[in-house]
């Protein structure tokens, strides 16, 4: 297992890193984990033991340090970051639900309010809609970002 130090990429003198390489995983999850899977080219990955990592942290500190063993690396290149995407595709579509069910319930509220012998309507039929989606506890990409935290043990060293 290699421990990765994972740094700010310096945009007036970026590094970069080749794809697939662990450095590159590192920043992969790095950017998943702290910047909501924006870019990885934000972020430089060195291992934590080498004298380029050590003479990076006098410069500046690392953001985060991160585990990759090559069962984590196969994990990772495999399914984790089609995980992720599907995650935030999934709260999108629950966030877009939501949004649809509170504004066809307002329609409905407002409709019942305009005729006299319906506006106590909107009581009775009362769906309790504002709360339909609070069983879910929480996002999938926030509770995918924390097995990803657990599985690769990253630790955040500063945000």
């Amino acid at each position: 297992m290699t421990k990765f130090l994972v740094f700010n990429n310096d945009p007036q003198n970026p590094v970069s890193t080749i794809p697939g390489s662990d450095g590159a995983i590192a920043c992969e999850i790095a950017a998943a984990v702290g910047t909501d899977g924006l870019s990885d080219e934000r972020f430089h990955a060195l291992p934590e033991r080498s004298k380029e990592a050590k003479e990076l942290a006098k410069k500046q500190a690392a953001r985060f340090r991160i585990d990759l063993d090559p069962k984590g690396k196969t994990a990772w290149k495999n399914a984790a970051f089609d995980i992720l995407l599907a995650c935030k595709e999934l709260d999108h579509a629950i966030e877009h639900a939501n949004l649809v069910l509170l504004r066809a319930e307002a329609k409905f509220n407002q409709a019942c309010r305009k005729g006299k012998h319906f506006e106590n309507l909107d009581r009775v039929y009362d769906m309790q809609l504002s709360s339909a989606f609070d069983d879910l506890h929480g996002s999938c990409t926030n509770r995918f970002i924390d097995e990803i935290c657990d599985a690769y043990i990253v630790e955040v060293l500063r945000l």
